[in-house]
C-alpha cells in the first residue's frame, strides 16, 4: 500500500513539474519564392495567428542586384506585432556568382488584434529604384 502512494505521489509531482514548463511558441513560416515575384511584383498574403507565436517572413532576395529589402518593416500596429530581428542567409556554396539567397524576419504576436507588415524591395542609393517588388502581410492575431 505504502509503495503504490508513493508510486502516485511521485507520478503526480512528474505531471506537475512537466505541465508547468512553458509552452514553447510556435513558428508560422510565411514564404516568397524568387519564382513568385518575376510573376507578380506585389504579394499580399493573409495569415492568422495566437496570440505569443512568432511569424518568420523569408523573402527571396539578391543583393548583387543592388536591391535589398527594407531591414525593419512598416508594422501597422505595434501594439499587436513586434519586429524581433531581421537576417540575410546567403545561398549555399553553389560555385556560382549572382545567386539569390533569402531576407528572413521574425515578428512576435503581441495583442490580440489586426495588423500589417510591410516591406520593400528597393536600391536604397539617392536616385535609386524604390519599391520595384513589394511585400504586405495581414496578420489577425486571435
Amino acid at each position: 500500500m505504502a509503495k503504490s502512494a508513493i508510486t502516485l505521489g511521485f507520478m503526480l509531482l512528474l505531471l506537475l513539474v512537466c505541465g508547468c514548463a512553458p509552452a514553447a511558441k510556435a513558428e508560422v513560416p510565411v514564404t516568397v519564392t524568387c519564382d513568385q515575384f518575376s510573376k507578380q511584383a506585389n504579394i499580399v498574403q493573409d495569415i492568422s495567428v495566437k496570440m505569443g507565436n512568432k511569424i518568420v517572413v523569408t523573402l527571396c532576395s539578391n543583393p548583387t542586384t543592388g536591391f535589398q529589402w527594407s531591414e525593419k518593416a512598416q508594422i501597422g500596429d505595434p501594439q499587436v506585432l513586434e519586429q524581433k530581428s531581421y537576417k540575410f542567409v546567403a545561398p549555399a556554396n553553389t560555385g556560382m556568382v549572382g545567386v539569390p539567397g533569402n531576407a528572413v524576419w521574425t515578428f512576435e504576436a503581441m495583442g490580440l488584434g489586426t495588423s500589417t507588415v510591410y516591406l520593400e524591395y528597393s536600391r536604397n542609393w539617392q536616385g535609386g529604384e524604390k519599391a520595384v517588388q513589394t511585400f504586405k502581410l495581414n496578420v489577425l492575431v486571435q
